[in-house]
């Protein structure tokens, strides 16, 4: 099971689902992008896989394999314990969205909530987190 938080598009819940996984939450705040990742869903058949909603991260009921958080850095701290509460024990967290310089500050914040720091990517100036929840 898959958490697309701040989805936009839906791209990533799509590429979630393209890639097998059975039960995918893409969530925003943004209206407007819940019927963009809406259209973009139905139009590449995915309606069973991938429901879409509105509802803030914090009322989002279950724990998921892994969750997605492509959004800012200081949104990804923010949301921290949010996303943490999200995950099953040994699940799996990628953060996106992030300015390299803004890296190391986003990984002292997960390990102070404590997730383990698995590998980082990198592109161009931008920088792509994967912490594990052993809790």
């Amino acid at each position: 099971s898959v958490l697309d938080v701040g989805t936009g598009s839906g791209i990533l819940g799509l590429a979630a689902a393209a890639l097998g996984v059975r039960r995918v939450i893409a969530c925003d705040i943004d209206p407007e992008a819940c019927l963009v990742a809406t259209e973009n869903i139905h139009q590449n058949g995915f309606d069973d896989q991938i429901t879409v909603t509105g509802t803030p991260l914090e009322d989002i009921p279950g724990r998921f394999d892994l969750v997605l958080a492509n959004i800012l850095a200081k949104e990804n701290i923010r949301l921290g314990t949010a996303l943490i509460d999200h995950l099953q024990p040994g699940g799996h967290l990628i953060l996106s969205g992030i300015l390299n310089e803004q890296e190391s500050e986003v990984a002292a914040a997960f390990e102070t909530l404590g997730m383990t720091l698995t590998s980082t990517d990198r592109r161009d100036e931008w920088s792509c987190l994967t912490c594990r929840h052993d809790g």
